[in-house]
Order: structure tokens, then C-alpha cells, then sequence
């Protein structure tokens, strides 16, 4: 996983030298988009739907920096049949994510109307999880953390004006890495999105 994150960060700078030197500076972009992610721990998963919001400020004309907030919620039910006569006990899992990112990001075609892009962001996430069963005498079981965060991945930007000033965020599709704060544990899961882009 470090390794993962170091060669990313090592392949955006080295791309952002390179284009420094002609490229201007100070232009931002702001966009928003329908989030949804799947994430997967110990074998299960959870899939969420949200949303994201975020900025870029261009360092250069192809690199500059991402700054991002998401938010997703989802919820996953079982059952199980026990005891004699036998009963069906049942339990619910609610999750919300509530993830903080920066970091760099390169775009391959900034003045065409198609423009890829990738970059790697690195931050925390607030998990806010909810248990509740059927089961009496159990109550309901609620609990929060904040961990580490990485999202690596890339998209395609689809310019919708001649001016380039509003583009269409046609796809996103990011790996998403959270260390689990309270215990030895990690999810992995993977994050699309597609939304609208305005550029200052």
C-alpha cells in the first residue's frame, strides 16, 4: 500500500516539473458529483450511495492540487434462523462515510475537449456505523471513527462549452483505502462517480 502511494506521488511531481516552466498558474475548477462506492472488509461488503464536492487549483497548466469532500451512506441486512422452535433473527448494519482528501493531480489534455486525469489523495474518514437486531435483550450498537484515508484513480473530463468552462465529469474511478482506527482491520473498496465541472 505505501509502496502503492509513494509511486504515485513520484510520477505526479515528476510530470508537474516538467510542465512548469510554460504552463500559467491560479485556475480553479469546481465540481460536484453522484458518488457510489463498494467496500469490502474480511470478505463482506458494503456498498454506499453519496456524493462528492471538490476543488482544484492548477500549480501548473497539467498538475496541480485536489481538494475533496464525500459522503456516503449505505446499509447491509442479515438473517439467521436459531433455537428451538426455530426463530429468524435479523440484523441491520447501517454505515456513513464522511471522507476529508488533498493531494495531487495531472491532467493529460488540458486544452482539448476530452481531458483524462489522474491523482492521488490522501486524508481521514468519519465511519459511523449502527447495529440493531430483532434479537430481545440486545440493544442497538452505535459507533464512530476517524482513519486514515487514501484514494488513488483517475477519470475523463468532457468539455461541454466552447469556452472549456463547464465540462461533464463523464466517469471517475478511484481505489479507496481505509485504516480502520479501532482495530486491526482495513477496508478496500472501489469508488465511482460522475458529475459536472466549472472552471474559473
Amino acid at each position: 500500500m505505501k509502496k502503492l502511494a509513494l509511486l504515485a506521488l513520484t510520477f505526479l511531481s515528476f510530470s508537474a516539473m516538467s510542465q512548469a516552466q510554460s504552463a500559467p498558474s491560479g485556475r480553479v475548477d469546481v465540481y460536484g458529483a453522484y458518488a457510489f462506492q463498494n467496500n469490502r472488509s474480511n470478505g463482506d461488503s458494503l456498498k454506499a450511495n453519496g456524493f462528492s464536492v471538490g476543488t482544484n487549483l492548477w500549480l501548473a497548466k497539467n498538475f496541480g492540487v485536489n481538494g475533496e469532500y464525500a459522503f456516503g451512506a449505505g446499509n447491509r441486512d442479515t438473517s439467521v434462523t436459531v433455537g428451538t422452535p426455530p426463530s429468524r433473527v435479523t440484523a441491520d448494519l447501517r454505515a456513513r462515510y464522511n471522507t476529508f482528501v488533498a493531494g495531487p493531480i495531472y491532467r493529460f489534455n488540458p486544452d482539448g475537449r476530452v481531458d483524462p486525469f489522474v491523482r492521488a489523495l490522501f486524508g481521514a474518514t468519519r465511519v459511523s456505523t449502527r447495529l440493531s437486531t430483532n434479537a430481545p435483550g440486545i440493544p442497538r450498537i452505535e459507533d464512530n471513527a476517524t482513519s486514515f484515508t487514501f484514494i488513488g484513480g483517475g477519470g475523463v473530463d468532457v468539455s461541454l462549452t466552447q469556452s472549456k468552462r463547464v465540462a461533464l465529469r463523464l466517469v471517475s474511478v478511484d481505489y479507496q483505502f481505509i485504516r480502520d482506527s479501532r482495530i486491526a482491520d482495513t477496508q478496500n473498496g472501489v469508488r465511482v462517480s460522475a458529475g459536472i465541472v466549472f472552471r474559473f
